[in-house]
């Protein structure tokens, strides 16, 4: 090998095998979009349609898509502060 042989070369993956295919990352987006269902939800459905997908995999889409609802603190809130914003959020 000599000098080339010292050469810096990249440890990056050329691919990736077990990537989800890109149909499928759409049609959870698409899911998602529609009615707001949780990751384990839009694994039944999609179970039904006959989609082999891991949970946790369908999680991770709607997380790296942002499509993930923001919680926010009720510590504070009076009971009728609390019950109100629980309300606007899933309304």
């Amino acid at each position: 090998m000599g000098l080339s042989g010292l050469e810096n070369k990249s440890t990056r993956p050329k691919s990736q095998a077990n990537e989800t295919p890109i149909r499928i990352t759409e049609r959870i987006i698409e899911m998602r979009h529609e009615n707001k269902l949780c990751a384990q939800k839009l694994w039944y459905k999609l179970r039904k349609e006959n989609v082999d997908i891991n949970v946790r995999t369908i999680g991770k889409i709607i997380k790296s898509e942002k499509l993930v609802r923001k919680y926010c603190a009720l510590d504070g809130l009076t009971t009728n502060e609390a019950l109100a914003r629980v309300q606007y959020l899933y309304t």
